[in-house]
């Protein structure tokens, strides 16, 4: 089961309130997905299908790609 994201959004939200800025939230989710991604890729569940695959290396290039945009 996928968790409510709403906790997620608030804590990013508390994040940048506090004092941090777009650009960390920003590379905290590219690393994050970084990470989900690699984990994919080494365990190679029987669900991930090349679709899955072909997705989530898109979804990655496009975060790294806003994230590298953002940066300046």
């Amino acid at each position: 089961m996928i968790p409510d994201d709403s906790d997620a959004i608030d804590l990013g939200l508390r994040s940048m309130e506090g004092g941090g800025s777009r650009t960390q939230l920003n590379e905290q989710v590219v690393n994050t997905l970084k990470d989900v991604y690699r984990l994919l890729e080494s365990y190679a569940p029987t669900w991930y299908t090349e679709e899955l695959h072909k997705n989530a290396a898109a979804a990655l290039r496009a975060a790294e790609n806003v994230h590298n945009r953002s940066r300046g």
